[in-house]
């Protein structure tokens, strides 16, 4: 439910629906998931680290961790982590981590890193944030065009991504 939720841009009812469980790395990682979508990095943290096993975190807690730094001025420390996740990644990389990488590259200013690394994400069909990212990138450097696939294919895969809806208003 919680996953569902967040999904639909619905973080704050995922975490008023969805108790806290110290004991669930599974619901504190949805928790921290919700809270980073909100950006509410204080609550996110405190959820990510109740994932943490042998002090080892999941992927995707260590990726919106990334985020949080990135967005609390820690961008030089959230890249070196992104990087190092994607490096040490045993299949594709995953398109999280991609879209996070991307995003991060896309705040410096280095728009053609972003395009390569959001691009690369676009690719797997079933992302709908990777699609949404690669497509409000390509809307925001003019190429009105090319932006409307990813955007509509974001919005078809996911009829609640206010943010996917919204890039294609403006692409319209």
């Amino acid at each position: 439910l919680g996953r569902v939720l967040i999904e639909r841009d619905r973080a704050r009812d995922a975490v008023t629906r969805i108790a806290a469980d110290p004991g669930s790395r599974k619901v504190s990682l949805m928790r921290g998931v919700a809270y980073s979508r909100m950006k509410d990095w204080k609550k996110a943290r405190a959820e990510f680290a109740r994932t943490q096993v042998k002090g080892r975190f999941p992927v995707e807690a260590v990726t919106h961790l990334a985020i949080a730094d990135a967005s609390q001025a820690r961008g030089a420390k959230a890249q070196a982590v992104l990087m190092k996740i994607l490096a040490l990644s045993k299949k594709k990389p995953r398109g999280e981590i991609l879209v996070a990488l991307g995003e991060l590259h896309l705040a410096n200013g280095e728009l053609d890193k972003a395009k390569t690394l959001l691009g690369q994400a676009a690719k797997e069909p079933e992302d709908v944030e990777a699609a949404c990212a690669y497509g409000r990138l390509l809307l925001r450097t003019g190429a009105t065009e090319a932006a409307l696939e990813p955007l509509q294919r974001a919005a078809s895969r996911n009829d609640s991504h206010l943010e996917a809806h919204e890039a294609l208003a403006r692409a319209y």
